[in-house]
């Protein structure tokens, strides 16, 4: 089934069997695009520590030393291709690596500091590359970079990774919904309807969540669709839609805590 996808996400996935990574390979050789993270193939299905990562030739690696920080804010990281915003602060566990022939680096981050408050550190080691793979691209970044978003709550750092999801994959929904809005795409192979799922996270402090505030004139556009109807199944709205030459527009004028379309 992942040869369904133009790019699949492995964030730390740690424990994968060989049959799971020859299939990973054949995936990227045949045009297929890669993005992992930290520990991914690092262990076999029963937990085993590998020596060697299964899929560190796939990476453009070899893995040396693994690296842990003591503490939050001990570390920086830099982006070294296209990004503005190019430093992102850096903690948790990351991998050192040499590079094979071909391997670019796309990131690198320090070696810990002695403090929070000190000089800006000046020694740094790869922790984020590109390579090829037969026909595919391969991202890898060696570090916790899901913690340490969850720890900073970076924007560059989430920039960065979409700028590279955005490279790597054809979007296929445009919105101006803000980032506590979660949109999820599926396509119904029994009546070859899409579906949308559109979920407000948008709320007060505090959890559980107590309330949610309501998000007016969600644009979207969802590219290789033509629709005949567009439905709310939540909502039971029909929703006013256009056909034009970049996809189909949508736009929901208010969204309380949860949507389902059904375009056919």
């Amino acid at each position: 089934r992942i040869y369904n996808y133009q790019t699949i996400i492995l964030p730390t996935y740690a424990c994968m069997s060989e049959e799971e990574a020859i299939n990973i390979k054949e995936y990227v050789k045949q045009g297929g695009n890669l993005i992992a993270t930290f520990d991914t193939g690092m262990y076999d299905e029963w937990g085993i520590k590998r020596d060697v990562g299964i899929l560190d030739d796939v990476f453009g690696i070899r893995r040396k030393e693994l690296i842990t920080y003591s503490d939050n804010g001990v570390a920086y990281g830099e982006f070294t291709n296209n990004i503005e915003e190019y430093i992102f602060p850096h903690s948790g566990s990351s991998w050192e690596f040499d590079l094979k022939k071909g391997t670019k680096v796309l990131g690198k981050v320090s070696y810990e500091m002695p403090g929070r408050y000190v000089a800006y550190p000046d020694k740094f080691y790869p922790c984020m590359v590109e390579s090829k793979f037969g026909k595919g691209t391969v991202v890898y970044i060696s570090s916790t970079i899901s913690e340490v978003y969850y720890t900073w709550c970076n924007s560059n750092l989430r920039v960065w990774l979409q700028s590279q999801i955005d490279i790597l994959t054809k979007k296929r929904i445009t919105t101006n919904a803000p980032q506590s809005v979660e949109i999820s795409l599926r396509k119904q192979t029994h009546t070859g309807n899409t579906i949308i799922h559109i979920v407000n996270m948008t709320r007060g402090p505090g959890r559980p969540l107590e309330e949610t505030i309501d998000v007016h004139d969600i644009d979207l556009l969802i590219s290789d669709v033509k629709a005949k109807s567009v439905t709310g199944i939540y909502t039971s709205k029909k929703y006013k839609f256009e056909n034009t030459n970049n996809g189909l527009k949508v736009k929901i004028d208010k969204l309380t805590d949860y949507e389902v379309l059904v375009i056919t």
